[in-house]
C-alpha cells in the first residue's frame, strides 16, 4: 500500500511540475514579425511552439485552425484560449522544427482560405456546430 501511495504521489508531483513549466511559457509578441509560428523553447525532450493569433483575427478562423490542429498527430495544443494573442503547442523533440512550422503555417492558410470561401451564414452555421469554446452564462 505504501508503494502505491508513493507512486501516486510521484506521478502527481511530476504532473504538477510539468503543468508549472508549461504555464511559465512566455514569448514577446513583437518578436513574431511576419512569422505566424515560432519555436520558442526546446527543453531537450519537447519543443514548444507559439503562434501569433493576431494573424487569425476572427473567431471563425481561430476555431477552424484549432480544429485542424486537433486532427494532427505531431503537435499538441497546450493552451486552448482562443481569446489570447498567442497560442502554444508542444511537439516531441524528434520532429523537425521545419516540419512543425510548415504544418502550422499550412493549417493557418487553410483556416484563412475557409474564412474567405464561406459566406457569413456558412461561418455562423459552422461555428454553431464546432465552437467548443463558447462562453456560457452562469445563472
Amino acid at each position: 500500500m505504501n508503494r502505491f501511495v508513493s507512486i501516486v504521489f510521484a506521478l502527481f508531483f511530476m504532473t504538477i511540475s510539468a503543468l508549472a513549466q508549461e504555464s511559465d511559457l512566455q514569448f514577446d509578441q513583437h518578436k513574431f514579425g511576419d512569422r505566424f509560428c515560432v519555436l520558442a523553447v526546446d527543453d531537450g525532450e519537447n519543443n514548444y511552439y507559439v503562434t501569433d493569433l493576431t494573424k487569425l483575427p476572427s473567431r471563425f478562423e481561430r476555431i477552424y485552425f484549432l480544429n485542424l490542429v486537433y486532427k494532427e498527430k505531431i503537435v499538441v495544443n497546450i493552451d486552448p484560449d482562443i481569446d489570447n494573442e498567442q497560442m502554444w503547442f508542444k511537439a516531441f523533440d524528434i520532429t523537425a522544427e521545419e516540419e512543425v512550422i510548415c504544418l502550422i503555417n499550412d493549417l493557418k492558410d487553410e483556416a484563412l482560405e475557409a474564412n474567405a470561401q464561406f459566406s457569413d451564414e456558412e461561418r455562423s452555421t459552422w461555428l454553431e456546430q464546432y465552437d467548443k469554446y463558447k462562453k456560457t452564462l452562469l445563472k
